[in-house]
Protein backbone atom coordinates (compact mmCIF):
# COMPACT_ATOMS: atom_id res chain seq x y z
CA UNK A 1 0.00 0.00 0.00
CA UNK A 2 1.00 3.39 -0.93
CA UNK A 3 0.92 6.29 1.30
CA UNK A 4 -1.80 7.78 -0.53
CA UNK A 5 -3.71 4.83 -0.75
CA UNK A 6 -3.36 4.99 3.13
CA UNK A 7 -4.57 8.24 3.26
CA UNK A 8 -8.13 7.29 0.98
CA UNK A 9 -8.57 4.46 3.36
CA UNK A 10 -9.10 7.59 6.12
CA UNK A 11 -11.72 8.50 4.10
CA UNK A 12 -10.08 11.56 3.87
CA UNK A 13 -11.69 14.58 1.25
CA UNK A 14 -9.87 14.78 -1.94
CA UNK A 15 -8.48 18.72 -1.27
CA UNK A 16 -6.85 17.08 2.05
CA UNK A 17 -5.07 14.33 0.58
CA UNK A 18 -3.68 16.64 -1.69
CA UNK A 19 -2.60 18.94 0.95
CA UNK A 20 -1.12 15.77 2.67
CA UNK A 21 0.81 14.96 -0.80
CA UNK A 22 1.93 18.76 -1.67
CA UNK A 23 3.42 18.66 1.95
CA UNK A 24 5.41 15.62 1.28
CA UNK A 25 7.56 17.06 -1.27
CA UNK A 26 8.98 19.26 0.12
CA UNK A 27 11.83 17.65 1.69
CA UNK A 28 10.67 16.40 5.73
CA UNK A 29 13.39 14.63 6.79
CA UNK A 30 10.15 12.02 7.71
CA UNK A 31 11.66 8.44 7.40
CA UNK A 32 14.35 8.97 10.49
CA UNK A 33 13.83 6.63 13.56
CA UNK A 34 13.73 9.81 15.64
CA UNK A 35 12.03 12.82 15.60
CA UNK A 36 14.53 15.36 16.28
CA UNK A 37 15.82 16.58 12.54
CA UNK A 38 12.00 16.51 11.86
CA UNK A 39 10.88 18.67 14.04
CA UNK A 40 14.27 21.08 13.78
CA UNK A 41 12.90 21.52 10.30
CA UNK A 42 9.34 21.50 10.60
CA UNK A 43 9.91 24.19 13.40
CA UNK A 44 11.65 26.43 11.13
CA UNK A 45 10.89 30.27 11.34
CA UNK A 46 10.15 30.33 7.62
CA UNK A 47 6.73 28.60 8.13
CA UNK A 48 3.99 29.99 9.99
CA UNK A 49 2.02 28.33 12.99
CA UNK A 50 -0.60 27.16 10.72
CA UNK A 51 2.00 25.91 8.04
CA UNK A 52 3.73 23.90 11.09
CA UNK A 53 0.36 22.44 11.91
CA UNK A 54 0.05 21.47 8.31
CA UNK A 55 3.01 19.79 8.40
CA UNK A 56 2.97 18.06 11.65
CA UNK A 57 -0.76 16.88 10.25
CA UNK A 58 0.87 15.00 7.66
CA UNK A 59 3.94 13.53 9.03
CA UNK A 60 1.86 12.46 12.22
CA UNK A 61 0.01 10.47 9.43
CA UNK A 62 2.64 8.85 7.41
CA UNK A 63 4.61 7.74 10.44
CA UNK A 64 1.85 6.18 11.77
CA UNK A 65 1.49 4.38 8.46
CA UNK A 66 5.16 3.14 8.78
CA UNK A 67 4.92 2.71 12.87
CA UNK A 68 7.71 5.21 13.93
CA UNK A 69 8.02 7.42 16.64
CA UNK A 70 5.13 9.95 16.63
CA UNK A 71 4.76 11.11 20.20
CA UNK A 72 7.13 14.49 19.63
CA UNK A 73 4.67 15.57 16.92
CA UNK A 74 1.46 14.90 18.72
CA UNK A 75 2.55 16.86 21.34
CA UNK A 76 4.19 19.74 19.25
CA UNK A 77 0.49 19.78 17.76
CA UNK A 78 -1.15 20.30 21.03
CA UNK A 79 1.24 23.15 21.77
CA UNK A 80 0.25 24.46 18.18
CA UNK A 81 -3.54 24.04 18.43
CA UNK A 82 -3.03 26.47 21.88
CA UNK A 83 -1.02 28.87 20.23
CA UNK A 84 -3.08 29.24 17.61
CA UNK A 85 -6.70 29.47 19.55
CA UNK A 86 -4.77 32.09 21.97
CA UNK A 87 -4.00 33.59 18.54
CA UNK A 88 -7.00 34.05 17.54
CA UNK A 89 -8.58 35.33 21.24
CA UNK A 90 -6.53 38.17 20.92
CA UNK A 91 -7.54 38.99 17.30
CA UNK A 92 -11.11 38.46 18.57
CA UNK A 93 -10.75 40.18 21.40
CA UNK A 94 -9.44 43.25 19.74
CA UNK A 95 -12.08 43.49 17.05
CA UNK A 96 -14.47 46.58 16.94
CA UNK A 97 -17.40 44.15 16.53
CA UNK A 98 -20.75 46.18 14.81
CA UNK A 99 -23.84 45.30 16.45
CA UNK A 100 -25.64 42.64 14.61
CA UNK A 101 -29.15 45.43 13.49
CA UNK A 102 -26.07 47.15 12.16
CA UNK A 103 -25.85 44.01 9.66
CA UNK A 104 -28.66 42.90 8.95
CA UNK A 105 -29.81 46.92 7.58
CA UNK A 106 -27.14 46.35 5.24
CA UNK A 107 -28.19 43.19 4.03
CA UNK A 108 -31.95 45.00 3.53
CA UNK A 109 -30.05 48.13 2.11
CA UNK A 110 -29.03 45.07 -0.63
CA UNK A 111 -32.15 43.54 -1.14
CA UNK A 112 -33.56 46.77 -1.87
CA UNK A 113 -30.95 47.98 -4.18
CA UNK A 114 -31.30 44.85 -6.01
CA UNK A 115 -27.89 43.48 -5.36
CA UNK A 116 -28.68 39.98 -5.14
CA UNK A 117 -25.14 38.74 -4.69
CA UNK A 118 -24.17 41.08 -1.85
CA UNK A 119 -27.63 40.61 -0.07
CA UNK A 120 -27.26 36.44 -1.07
CA UNK A 121 -23.68 36.49 1.01
CA UNK A 122 -25.36 38.59 3.56
CA UNK A 123 -28.22 36.23 4.33
CA UNK A 124 -25.96 32.99 4.13
CA UNK A 125 -23.14 34.90 6.82
CA UNK A 126 -25.66 35.53 9.22
CA UNK A 127 -28.21 33.12 8.67
CA UNK A 128 -25.27 30.11 8.66
CA UNK A 129 -22.55 31.75 10.43
CA UNK A 130 -20.22 30.54 7.52
CA UNK A 131 -16.80 30.62 6.68
CA UNK A 132 -15.78 32.12 3.54
CA UNK A 133 -15.58 28.67 2.05
CA UNK A 134 -19.06 27.87 2.18
CA UNK A 135 -19.49 30.84 -0.04
CA UNK A 136 -17.99 29.48 -2.92
CA UNK A 137 -21.14 27.90 -4.54
CA UNK A 138 -23.01 27.06 -7.51
CA UNK A 139 -26.53 28.10 -7.74
CA UNK A 140 -28.99 26.27 -10.27
CA UNK A 141 -32.48 24.94 -10.40
CA UNK A 142 -31.56 21.55 -12.01
CA UNK A 143 -31.32 18.82 -10.10
CA UNK A 144 -29.25 16.94 -12.58
CA UNK A 145 -26.09 19.04 -11.94
CA UNK A 146 -25.95 18.41 -8.22
CA UNK A 147 -22.56 16.61 -7.13
CA UNK A 148 -21.08 15.89 -3.78
CA UNK A 149 -17.47 17.67 -4.47
CA UNK A 150 -19.00 21.83 -4.36
CA UNK A 151 -21.37 23.91 -2.51
CA UNK A 152 -24.52 24.37 -4.02
CA UNK A 153 -27.63 26.60 -3.53
CA UNK A 154 -30.88 24.21 -5.25
CA UNK A 155 -33.45 26.45 -6.24
CA UNK A 156 -37.01 24.78 -6.51
CA UNK A 157 -40.35 26.17 -6.53
CA UNK A 158 -40.66 27.30 -3.04
CA UNK A 159 -37.49 27.06 -1.50
CA UNK A 160 -33.53 27.17 -1.85
CA UNK A 161 -31.59 24.21 -0.62
CA UNK A 162 -27.91 25.23 0.62
CA UNK A 163 -25.63 22.06 0.25
CA UNK A 164 -22.64 22.45 1.87
CA UNK A 165 -19.99 19.86 0.48
CA UNK A 166 -16.89 21.67 0.96
CA UNK A 167 -16.16 23.41 4.14
CA UNK A 168 -13.31 23.48 6.64
CA UNK A 169 -15.20 20.78 9.09
CA UNK A 170 -16.32 19.01 6.61
CA UNK A 171 -14.44 15.95 7.66
CA UNK A 172 -15.63 15.96 10.97
CA UNK A 173 -19.20 16.54 10.35
CA UNK A 174 -20.16 15.19 6.99
CA UNK A 175 -22.04 17.01 4.50
CA UNK A 176 -24.79 19.92 5.59
CA UNK A 177 -27.85 20.47 3.69
CA UNK A 178 -30.08 23.38 5.01
CA UNK A 179 -33.49 24.37 3.42
CA UNK A 180 -34.44 28.34 3.25
CA UNK A 181 -37.74 29.46 2.76
CA UNK A 182 -37.10 32.56 2.68
CA UNK A 183 -39.28 34.30 -0.33
CA UNK A 184 -36.25 37.32 -0.23
CA UNK A 185 -33.47 35.22 -0.39
CA UNK A 186 -35.21 32.84 -3.00
CA UNK A 187 -35.94 36.31 -5.18
CA UNK A 188 -32.36 36.80 -4.88
CA UNK A 189 -30.63 34.20 -5.84
CA UNK A 190 -33.07 33.28 -8.98
CA UNK A 191 -31.41 36.70 -10.42
CA UNK A 192 -27.30 34.98 -9.99
CA UNK A 193 -26.00 32.22 -11.33
CA UNK A 194 -23.31 31.53 -8.60
CA UNK A 195 -22.16 32.78 -5.30
CA UNK A 196 -18.16 33.42 -4.20
CA UNK A 197 -15.83 32.82 -6.97
CA UNK A 198 -12.47 31.26 -5.22
CA UNK A 199 -9.55 33.32 -6.61
CA UNK A 200 -7.55 33.52 -3.20
CA UNK A 201 -9.31 36.96 -2.48
CA UNK A 202 -12.57 35.40 -0.35
CA UNK A 203 -11.12 37.84 2.59
CA UNK A 204 -11.33 40.50 0.52
CA UNK A 205 -14.79 40.08 -1.08
CA UNK A 206 -16.35 39.55 2.53
CA UNK A 207 -15.27 42.60 3.45
CA UNK A 208 -16.03 44.47 0.58
CA UNK A 209 -19.49 43.17 0.76
CA UNK A 210 -20.29 43.72 4.77
CA UNK A 211 -17.52 45.74 5.38
CA UNK A 212 -16.29 43.67 7.95
CA UNK A 213 -14.04 40.00 7.69
CA UNK A 214 -15.81 36.84 8.67
CA UNK A 215 -14.25 36.71 12.14
CA UNK A 216 -16.01 39.80 13.22
CA UNK A 217 -19.18 39.17 11.68
CA UNK A 218 -19.04 35.65 13.12
CA UNK A 219 -17.92 37.67 16.83
CA UNK A 220 -21.19 39.80 16.16
CA UNK A 221 -23.75 36.54 16.04
CA UNK A 222 -21.99 35.26 18.87
CA UNK A 223 -22.43 38.21 20.98
CA UNK A 224 -26.12 38.42 19.35
CA UNK A 225 -27.18 35.04 20.67
CA UNK A 226 -24.70 35.15 23.87
CA UNK A 227 -26.39 31.81 25.55
CA UNK A 228 -26.90 27.86 25.49
CA UNK A 229 -29.29 28.17 22.74
CA UNK A 230 -28.19 30.85 20.37
CA UNK A 231 -24.43 29.19 20.92
CA UNK A 232 -25.81 25.41 20.25
CA UNK A 233 -27.37 26.95 16.71
CA UNK A 234 -23.94 28.40 16.22
CA UNK A 235 -22.10 25.45 16.47
CA UNK A 236 -24.36 23.26 14.05
CA UNK A 237 -24.61 25.88 11.92
CA UNK A 238 -21.24 26.46 11.52
CA UNK A 239 -19.95 22.79 11.50
CA UNK A 240 -17.40 23.41 14.68
CA UNK A 241 -17.87 22.95 18.38
CA UNK A 242 -19.30 25.37 21.03
CA UNK A 243 -15.73 24.54 22.86
CA UNK A 244 -14.09 26.37 19.93
CA UNK A 245 -17.03 28.77 19.64
CA UNK A 246 -16.09 30.00 23.20
CA UNK A 247 -12.19 29.34 23.26
CA UNK A 248 -12.39 31.76 20.14
CA UNK A 249 -14.88 34.38 20.46
CA UNK A 250 -15.48 35.19 24.00
CA UNK A 251 -18.52 36.46 24.38
CA UNK A 252 -17.74 37.96 27.51
CA UNK A 253 -15.88 40.25 25.61
CA UNK A 254 -18.83 41.81 23.95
Amino acid sequence: MHFKDYLISLNLSNQTINTHMKNMGIGMPIDDFKEDKLMSFIKDEKYTLSKQKALISTASKYRRWKVLPNDALLIELRKLNDALITGQRKRTDAMVVPDITELENKMDMYYKQERWLEYSVMFLLLTFNTRNMDLVANITSDKHLLNDTENWLYVRKNDVVYIRNKYKTVERYGQKKDIIKSKKFHRAVSHINHLLVDLNNLTNSVIKITGYNESTVMKASVCSNNNLKGISKISKNRGTSMGTISSSYDATKC
